[in-house]
């Protein structure tokens, strides 16, 4: 499922529980996302973080224990 910027205007703790509805529907169905962000905290959350600048990727970063999403502050 393709995401842009899922959480853009919404208040953390909104944004929180739209990301533990993507977090809870990948483990229970299996369903990959692809979250478009300005939001580097976003990120924390994320198994997988592809970085691009300029339509460039300029870095892959996978995370054996990503935060759970209460952990996420912005």
């Amino acid at each position: 499922m393709l995401a842009d910027e899922p959480t853009g205007s919404l208040d953390t703790d909104t944004g929180q529980e739209v990301l533990r509805v993507m977090r809870r529907i990948n483990q229970e169905r299996g369903q990959t996302f692809l979250i478009v962000t300005h939001n580097s905290a976003i990120g924390k959350a994320a198994d997988t973080v592809i970085r691009m600048s300029s339509g460039d990727l300029v870095g892959i970063e996978a995370h054996a224990n990503p935060l759970s999403t209460q952990e996420i502050r912005w």
